[in-house]
């Protein structure tokens, strides 16, 4: 007996050393996660399946993806409960994406709308916000006008870059800039020139504030 143990236990010490050094003692740490089960003998349970096809639908965002369900089990019916709530989400996306369609389809008609509006009056009408640059939404006689497109442009410079000193672009914007900040409007407007020269023309100008958008005017 006493040369057995002599024999075997030094022999399972180092044994064990050298398995654990060269880390086959232990199965690695993914594999440990897995469940030796499903790393070792590729037995599957339900429950790793639904969690793991769970993870996947949350990591990718696929949500046409569905839970196999393993009937009269508990993750059985896990599964089914969340494949019923990723086919109401579905729904819900699938509504909301197309009321938003419609609405961007009744903005671009009502646009296309007050756009042909404003063309058939003959006059020049444009709107800008903040940044004082003018929106696409203008009538064509601007272009006409301007004798050229003018979404886009500065409007300080496009309208008072070359009138009177009195109403230079820098003294305009800092006029829209109180408009901008809540000072009364009509108090403002009033400040501001009433006839604009472009082209040799003299014409009259005239201002409406707005709330189109939040930095509309």
């Amino acid at each position: 007996v006493a040369a057995c143990m002599l024999w075997a236990v030094p022999t399972t010490i180092l044994t064990c050393l050298v398995l654990r050094f060269t880390k086959h003692l232990r199965v690695d740490k993914e594999e440990e996660m897995q469940g030796l089960n499903l790393s070792e003998h590729a037995a599957k349970l339900p429950w790793t399946d639904t969690v793991s096809t769970i993870n996947a639908i949350v990591r990718d965002g696929d949500l046409s993806r569905r839970v196999e369900v393993d009937y009269n089990t508990e993750a059985g019916i896990v599964a089914e409960r969340f494949n019923t709530l990723l086919e109401e989400l579905e729904k819900k996306i699938f509504q909301e994406e197309q009321l938003r369609r419609d609405l961007e389809a009744k903005v671009r008609a009502r646009t296309r709308h007050i756009g042909d509006l404003l063309d058939s009056t003959g006059q020049g009408f444009l709107a800008f916000g903040k940044d004082f640059l003018i929106q696409p939404e203008h009538s064509k006689a601007c272009n006409q006008i301007f004798g050229k497109p003018v979404a886009g442009l500065d409007v300080t410079h496009l309208l008072f870059g070359k009138n009177t000193e009195k109403h230079t672009p820098t003294q305009v914007r800092s006029l829209l800039d109180l408009i901008f900040s809540g000072t009364n409007a009509d108090v403002i407007v009033g400040l501001l020139p009433q006839e604009l020269r472009v082209h040799g023309r003299i014409l009259q100008a005239e201002y409406k504030p707005a709330v189109q958008t939040p930095d509309g005017l």
